[in-house]
């Protein structure tokens, strides 16, 4: 957990204010801050109390992450569902945009304004696991 934290003051640190996108663009991108490859086994159902999102808005840009004890995220493409295990259904602004398969990512390149922001956790199949997070942001 210690790791990730420098990882994501490191990043933020590094970023610069030179998004290629005007500030006027309509679409976003969202990138992988890292990956582990640390594996945590998992065998109890996952609920709400487990989830913690906290996020940082920098420039046209959100860096988020996403922790769960006691979860797995699964590669994309698996689809054997097993307890424990999933990926992140991504909405922006009621539509969804992106699945995640890891902990933390930036959503790069947003317009100006206000944007909402949910976190769904589902399984490797895409059935919800009924565990979600909504926030929301602005964008300078």
């Amino acid at each position: 957990m210690r790791y990730l934290l420098l990882i994501m003051i490191v990043l933020l640190a590094a970023c610069g204010t030179d998004d290629p996108k005007p500030p006027e663009a309509n679409s976003h991108e969202v990138i992988p801050v890292s990956a582990y490859g640390k594996v945590v086994e998992a065998s109890t159902t996952v609920s709400k109390q487990d989830l913690t999102i906290r996020h940082n808005v920098k420039d046209k840009n959100i860096y988020v992450e996403v922790v769960i004890p006691n979860f797995n995220f699964s590669s994309k493409g698996k689809q054997k569902k097993v307890d424990g295990e999933g990926y992140i259904h991504l909405y922006l602004n009621g539509k969804k945009v992106d699945e995640i398969h890891q902990a933390a990512f930036i959503v790069k390149g947003l317009p100006s304004g206000k944007h909402d922001v949910k976190i769904e956790l589902v399984q490797n199949d895409a059935t919800s696991y009924g565990v979600e997070e909504e926030f929301s942001v602005t964008i300078p």
